[in-house]
């Protein structure tokens, strides 16, 4: 049986500050958009998965247990949900939530730590360390140009001998993933993945110095350390297909993290097929800013418009996609309403054959678009069928011919339209 396929964001990290800077939800909103709008192109269901990464340095604030630091995790995910749920309807009960922390999650990680440890990829050994002289944080080892404490900036740095884990990485096998274009479906992110896999040294540090996270003292390592999240992260896909959820064919990440993600996951993850979506970046919003505009302008449209960008939308620019989707947005309903009106006045549907074939092109072209993640050019095949297609020639034809529109087709052309647009009709 066909696994299956999964479209999910790359792990969101738990943060306070999510919940009044709603662009950090924008890789699962991109992710939500693209899932529905498959859906009612292939009239199949889809099965979301969200992931969070609970382990992060903003996150280790001194709490006083594991059960503490638990109980605000989960508190701060369920607050995000229920934004979530008011301003884009997308609620958690339908959903898969997986977080790093959870214990089937951690037991993957720590038996694919084991197998590539005995490949000789992973290896626990003793070093030398820099280390605060104030605050005491094991910063990195010495090898690193490091001056500064990343945690306090004190500017005292002092030695410390310990046992960490660490990664051998052969720079031979960037030849073999250029062959695949790092599966990043843009040339940019194709680039950033490359340049950052070049530049990166032939150990790299797995373990880092922090309270709460995976430990690996069962591996050997110091109690002082816990497995570097980003390891955890590069490896959900491989954790999703081990719980027997499904493959993920496409993962959305944002362009300015890809470096952090993808070189992991194509290394330790060497039998996965996913495919990586980059993301433009967008001014920041807020529920203040949503309530101006309308929820539906930032989703699903703006999250699928920014799936076909590297760089970041200017103010100016949020401003002229606002406009040009308010006029397309009215210009759908006016359609609407008319060809509503039509059905009750006239009691024969049009039957147009060449207009029908017309249809079925414009619904082949815009689902290839989106097999394609040509997010862009689908919405402007879309904007372009309301006002040329749909206003210009087919309402013009019912009324010349005073017969009221099919529509049973025009009913699953509305629920693509409102799908974009979210007519009210």
């Amino acid at each position: 049986m066909e696994k299956n396929k999964i479209i999910t964001q790359a792990p969101i990290q738990v943060r306070e500050d999510t919940l009044h800077k709603h662009e950090r939800f924008l890789s699962l909103l991109t992710a939500e958009a693209i899932n529905h709008i498959n859906e009612l192109l292939t009239g199949k269901d889809r099965k979301r998965i969200d992931i969070w990464n609970v382990y992060n340095s903003k996150q280790n604030r001194g709490y006083k247990s594991e059960t503490e630091r638990q109980k605000d995790i989960t508190k701060l995910i369920d607050a995000r949900y229920e934004l979530l749920t008011r301003e884009y309807h997308i609620e958690s009960a339908n959903r898969i939530i997986l977080r790093d922390d959870a214990i089937d999650y951690q037991n993957i990680i720590k038996n694919t730590i084991r197998d590539l440890m005995n490949q000789g990829i992973f290896n626990v050994k003793k070093a030398v360390f820099h280390i605060c002289k104030k605050c005491g944080y094991i910063v990195a080892p010495i090898e690193a140009s490091i001056t500064l404490c990343p945690m306090c900036n004190h500017n005292e740095l002092g030695n410390i001998e310990k046992t960490g884990m660490f990664m051998n990485f052969d720079k031979n096998i960037i030849t073999d993933f250029s062959m695949k274009n790092f599966n990043v479906l843009s040339k940019e992110g194709n680039n950033r993945v490359k340049t950052t896999m070049l530049t990166m040294p032939t150990t790299i540090q797995l373990s880092k110095n922090r309270e709460f996270g995976l430990k690996l003292n069962e591996f050997g390592v110091d109690d002082d350390f816990v497995l570097d999240p980003k390891i955890s992260v590069a490896l959900a896909g491989k954790v999703i297909r081990e719980m027997g959820l499904g493959e993920i064919d496409l993962m959305i990440q944002g362009f300015d993290t890809v470096k952090n993600n993808v070189p992991f996951s194509l290394l330790l993850d060497s039998i996965s097929d996913t495919k990586f979506l980059t993301i433009g970046t967008v001014p920041s919003f807020s529920t203040s800013e949503i309530e101006r505009y309308g929820s539906t302008f930032y989703f699903p449209f703006l999250s699928l418009l920014v799936a076909s960008k590297n760089g970041k939308i200017t103010e100016h620019e949020l401003q002229q996609l606002q406009n040009e989707f308010i006029k397309t947005q009215k210009k759908l309903e006016n359609c609407i309403i008319i060809l509503n009106n039509l059905s009750m006045r006239y009691e024969e549907e049009i039957n147009i054959p060449e207009f029908d074939n017309e249809i079925k092109l414009f619904l082949t072209e815009f689902n290839q678009m989106i097999t394609d993640y040509r997010f862009k050019q689908a919405l402007e095949s879309l904007r372009s069928f309301i006002y040329d297609t749909l206003s210009r020639q087919y309402i013009k034809k019912c009324k010349l011919q005073k017969k009221k529109p099919n529509m049973s087709f025009f009913a699953y052309i509305q629920s693509i339209l409102n799908s974009i647009y979210r007519s009210k009709y």
